[in-house]
């Protein structure tokens, strides 16, 4: 979606979002574990149930695996797949998932490209000030270690700590804002990938 408009890519991208809704770039897959013919039935409620929840926009039937222990069904978001709205969707669709195989064998599972991307993005984000405290306090007990100051190393860790938040601001602002849309030619601003 963030392709420059006349490239093939961004062309396909735009024909499938008018053709069939912008959910179709994303769809989520609901995977269900069937140990019993009960847990068939279990995931067909549970897909259908889906058809009429806000923020999607169609469910395609469960197709059953040709050794019949899983089934699948294709939920269509009516937004875009980086649309914050499409996020909350999965979200809410997982927290849905207990009240479906409450009592049963049956595990339900979301998944895709859309919800794999926005797990990942979570993890990612969730360890980002690990990563940034480990980074700095190495680098404090480096510079401790060779200057035998405290000083040094601790004007060096908030010069640290200053610079990778710069550095994600410019990024955030170039790309995701837009601010250097015109200078580096890119289509349109979008989501950043976390890594």
């Amino acid at each position: 979606g963030e392709d420059p408009s006349g490239s093939t890519t961004r062309l396909a991208y735009d024909l499938l979002a008018q053709g069939f809704g912008p959910g179709f770039n994303g769809p989520l897959q609901v995977v269900g574990k069937i140990v019993s013919p009960a847990d068939l039935s279990r995931v067909d409620a549970f897909a259908a149930s889906l058809d009429h929840t806000a923020g999607v926009a169609r469910v395609l039937p469960t197709r059953v695996s040709p050794n019949g222990k899983a089934a699948v069904a294709f939920v269509y978001p009516a937004y875009s797949p980086q649309a914050p709205q499409t996020s909350a969707l999965v979200t809410h669709i997982r927290a849905e998932v207990p009240k479906a195989t409450a009592g049963t064998s049956l595990a339900i599972h979301v998944g895709g490209v859309t919800a794999g991307g926005i797990d990942f993005s979570k993890v990612l984000a969730s360890k980002m000030p690990l990563f940034v405290a480990v980074i700095v306090v190495l680098a404090f007990l480096l510079l401790a270690a060779v200057f035998r100051s405290l000083l040094v190393p601790l004007v060096a860790s908030v010069m640290n700590v200053l610079s990778i938040g710069a550095a994600v601001g410019a990024i955030t602002a170039a790309f995701q804002y837009g601010w250097l849309k015109p200078v580096l030619g890119f289509a349109k601003p979008g989501p950043i990938e976390v890594y």
